[in-house]
């Protein structure tokens, strides 16, 4: 498992370091050579595109996304654990819908054989960090949620 968390952590971080160096290249390009590359822009949306969804799995372990923390602290540990069971519950269904909708997505993106508009690259690749960061994000909210409630089980 630990594995599995140092490449949720990693990946995200080379989708980073991969948009910094590309549009680094690109405003040298731009500005100083007078002469734009087309495939820059692109390569950074996609990186970023992976980044926020390949992202989201370790945002959803560290327990990170959006919450009603003010509810949570206000009302105590009753509502506390409801609170943690509705969302958790929202969010994996949210995950397993975008996950399925992701998959599609890609599968037809895939049978249709487009390309990338500036890199020869089929453009269903770019659709796979949908499903496979909504799967991770479920499973890791599940997790999530399993923590907090044993946590709070065993503080009893």
């Amino acid at each position: 498992m630990k594995f599995l968390e140092r490449l949720e952590d990693i990946i995200p971080m080379v989708m980073m370091v991969i948009m910094f160096v590309v549009l680094l290249i690109q405003t040298f390009f731009r500005y100083v050579l007078s002469n734009s590359l087309l495939w820059p822009e692109e390569v950074a949306r996609y990186a970023f595109i992976a980044l926020v969804y390949l992202g989201a799995g370790a945002a959803a372990r560290e327990g990170r996304h959006l919450e009603i923390s003010v509810a949570k602290s206000f009302f105590g540990e009753k509502v506390r654990r409801v609170i943690v069971v509705i969302s958790s519950v929202l969010t994996v269904v949210f995950c397993a819908l975008m996950a399925v909708w992701g998959f599609d997505m890609a599968m037809f993106v895939k049978e249709s054989g487009q390309l990338s508009a500036s890199i020869p690259v089929p453009t269903y690749i770019f659709y796979l960090p949908i499903f496979i960061g909504m799967v991770w994000m479920g499973l890791r909210t599940i997790t999530y949620a399993h923590r907090v409630l044993k946590s709070d089980d065993q503080g009893k």
